[in-house]
């Protein structure tokens, strides 16, 4: 209980422990104590008395002015923004589970998704979306390649896609990045599709 003067500097030193001291412990706290103190440029006392205990103390300033806190309002419209949709996707896929899965994964990114599961429903759909989720075997000789290339054709714009596709074919794999299309292998990872939204609402 208490420090000797001669020993209260070496208490800030990593792994020194005062050989007096029975609590357990590697000899740490303080010497991050210091480090953080010095980092902020605050001031920090210890006053210790053989015996009897220590005080240690950091003087933190006043902030110069208060923090002011948002009204309910500016609480609901930061609200509101972040709840818009920030990018228009479409998703095609013939399985029902699979579009299902990417819908709920696409809302919970604010995403204004749409979901086929045939290409003739996707075709007859108005509007031009910025990202085409595509599955590659879309059943009755079918396919996300041609689809894709179709949809571009119409709009005559370059339209962002990914093929998600359980095939693993090395042609098929040059011939997405001849087309300029983003192959993914299923079942496609969350980080990957997220870090290319973003991408695109950076553009946008």
């Amino acid at each position: 209980m208490g420090i000797p003067t001669i020993e209260q500097e070496k208490v800030f030193e990593d792994f020194y422990r005062w050989k007096n001291t029975q609590e357990p412990g590697l000899g740490l706290g303080l010497g991050l104590v210091r480090r953080m103190q010095k980092a902020l440029s605050l001031t920090m006392q210890l006053n210790s008395t053989p015996h009897k205990g220590s005080c240690f103390s950091i003087t933190v300033p006043l902030a110069k002015q208060q923090t002011v806190l948002p009204t309910e309002s500016e609480i609901q419209t930061y609200e509101e923004k972040s709840n818009q949709p920030t990018c228009s996707i479409w998703c095609i896929d013939d399985d029902k589970n699979n579009l299902d899965a990417m819908q709920t994964l696409m809302n919970q990114w604010h995403c204004d998704v749409r979901c086929y599961s045939d290409t003739f429903s996707c075709l007859s759909s108005q509007g031009v979306p910025d990202l085409l989720l595509v599955d590659y075997q879309l059943g009755e000789h079918k396919n996300g390649l041609d689809l894709i290339s179709t949809l571009r054709k119409r709009t005559s714009l370059s339209i962002p896609a990914v093929l998600l596709t359980a095939v693993q074919d090395e042609e098929l794999i040059l011939l997405c990045k001849e087309l300029d299309i983003v192959y993914m292998q299923k079942p496609a990872k969350p980080a990957r599709l997220r870090a290319l939204i973003r991408s695109l609402e950076k553009k946008s």
